[in-house]
């Protein structure tokens, strides 16, 4: 079975990101452009987030569409966190998605976040002050599973190079937690 997903979209409360993206409109070119499957994107900020829940119905365990629409385009929870920190004398910046199964555990991560600090108004992608692996524990990740997709115009690199490249930015960014790779095919 071959499936068409966006994994990383923004929603309108992103910076730089056009008013239009609503989900009945990303419903619309998710129709007109094939794709059967959409990240809804930012579900940290809280006015998204009562967007997500006014405008989406559950179409199977995950997985969302538009209420009351017939059209085949779904949406699956995704959420991006910039972390900017300082670890080791050294500035770091890490975007880290995160992919939920329910509107109930984004509300319950949501809720943590605002706990520990996190200024979830300010825009789609939070930025906390605390390393990535942070996030992952805050999360419940223990081993984290990356899908690794990596755009190369003008130049081949084998998926060995990739891999070993990534390993070692991981590292930096995780420590010891374990990592596994997926690959994913971009078209």
């Amino acid at each position: 079975m071959q499936l068409i997903a966006d994994l990383q979209l923004h929603s309108k409360y992103s910076r730089a990101v056009s008013p239009d993206m609503v989900i009945p409109i990303m419903t619309e070119w998710g129709e007109k452009k094939g794709i059967d499957l959409m990240a809804t994107g930012d579900w940290t900020h809280p006015l998204w987030f009562r967007e997500l829940e006014s405008n989406l119905e559950e179409a199977g365990e995950g997985i969302y569409k538009l209420k009351g629409s017939q059209k085949k385009t779904r949406f699956f929870l995704s959420g991006e966190i910039s972390s900017i920190y300082t670890d080791g004398g050294r500035g770091r910046r890490v975007h880290t998605l995160f992919f939920a199964p329910s509107l109930a555990v984004v509300k319950k991560i949501n809720e943590e976040l605002v706990k520990r600090g996190a200024n979830l108004m300010s825009d789609g992608r939070p930025i906390p002050a605390y390393p990535a692996s942070s996030c992952a524990k805050l999360f419940g990740v223990r081993t984290k599973e990356f899908w690794w997709c990596r755009h190369t115009p003008g130049r081949l690199i084998s998926r060995s190079m990739v891999q070993n490249q990534a390993s070692i930015q991981l590292k930096n960014v995780l420590g010891n937690m374990p990592i596994k790779f997926t690959q994913l095919r971009a078209v």
